[in-house]
């Protein structure tokens, strides 16, 4: 949940700004934009994904994953 809460706030993962933060010292030439997903992706694919795409799907995928969490903790007692 409070990863959820981040995501809506801040619009993009805490962990990966400290993660390039921490490379961008050892390295200043590395281009990144606090987006680990099309920073990877890119990496893998050689094409960019869109900020609103990863966006979308990361909010999806974390509500999912609360939804899912909460009705297992409910049926599971």
């Amino acid at each position: 949940m409070v990863v959820l809460a981040l995501q809506l706030l801040l619009g993009h993962c805490f962990a990966s700004e400290w993660e390039f933060a921490l490379r961008k010292s050892i390295d200043p030439t590395v281009a990144y934009d606090y987006s680990f997903s099309t920073y990877y992706m890119y990496k893998v694919t050689h094409r960019w994904i869109s900020e609103r795409f990863i966006a979308i799907v990361g909010l999806i995928f974390l509500s999912s994953s609360l939804i899912i969490n909460i009705c297992l903790k409910l049926v599971l007692g």
